[in-house]
């Protein structure tokens, strides 16, 4: 009983997650023929890229990374040390979900 209930509920999270994937491309898509036209032939010339507003200006940082789930074992990649060590609660937390359903559901 347990087992069809998790089939099902996988197919069905499976279905969602393609659905929304279908949904973001579309939104995409029509984002981008919203947007002004922009002259791909025109080559910007050296002394207007640095004689810019924007060239003085301070960079921004983004930051951030993911979690790659194989099984149990978790993948942690990040761009600095602060988003890593959320990640890697994170993905301890996936694998202690990870075996408390394993061991649930195979009682």
């Amino acid at each position: 009983m347990a087992g069809e209930y998790l089939i099902y509920t996988g197919i069905f999270v499976i279905i969602i997650g393609f659905i929304i994937i279908a949904i973001s491309i579309i939104i995409n898509t029509m984002k981008e023929y919203e947007k002004e036209e922009h002259n791909y032939y025109k080559t910007p010339d050296y002394q207007d890229q640095h004689h810019s507003e924007n060239y003085n200006k301070p960079r921004t940082d983004v930051k951030g990374g993911g979690v790659v789930m194989i099984g149990p074992i978790p993948l942690v990649f990040g761009s600095d040390n602060q988003s890593l060590q959320k990640l890697m609660i994170l993905a301890i937390i996936l694998m202690l979900l990870g075996f408390a359903f394993t061991f649930v559901y195979s009682l």
